[in-house]
């Protein structure tokens, strides 16, 4: 228990050194002040101080308007940017899908082909047979194939 009254008073103290210590602060800094403001009119001018002031006043006045035009437009590509990603991002979609639809093709044709061969086969196997006498199934056979091998 004692402790902690040592501990008490040492935030006490701490305290009013801290009170004491920021006073003495803001006094050194308005001594501080006037001394510039003594300096810059006895030096400088009191005139040319205000005009490098209004200066700077001005500069920092232009950099923020540049900087609000900046800021717009840099908005404006952000969105530009983000709709040119969206259009890949659906063109890459679109390019994949078509890629599907080729390779669906592809295999198609690649069926239909052997397909085709299938019949072709059969088409001489009947013709080999030749079953019919007259030659009347020769010819119609015949009219088929060449149907088939040009693609009709």
């Amino acid at each position: 228990f004692t402790s902690l009254e040592h501990i008490k008073n040492d935030i006490q103290e701490f305290s009013k050194f801290k009170k004491t210590f920021n006073a003495k602060v803001q006094e050194l800094s308005d001594q501080a002040m006037q001394v510039i403001r003594k300096c810059v009119e006895t030096q400088i001018g009191a005139q040319q101080f205000e005009e490098t002031r209004a200066a700077r006043e001005k500069a920092k006045e232009d950099y923020l308007n540049k900087k609000a035009k900046y800021d717009v437009e840099s908005l404006r590509l952000d969105a530009e940017l983000e709709r040119l990603k969206d259009k890949k991002s659906q063109d890459m979609g679109e390019e994949a899908a078509l890629k599907i639809r080729i390779a669906h093709l592809n295999q198609r044709k690649k069926d239909n082909e052997e397909f085709k061969q299938t019949w072709i086969k059969e088409i001489d196997e009947l013709n080999k047979l030749n079953f019919d006498t007259g030659g009347a199934l020769d010819s119609l056979l015949k009219a088929e194939e060449n149907a088939l091998k040009q693609g009709k």
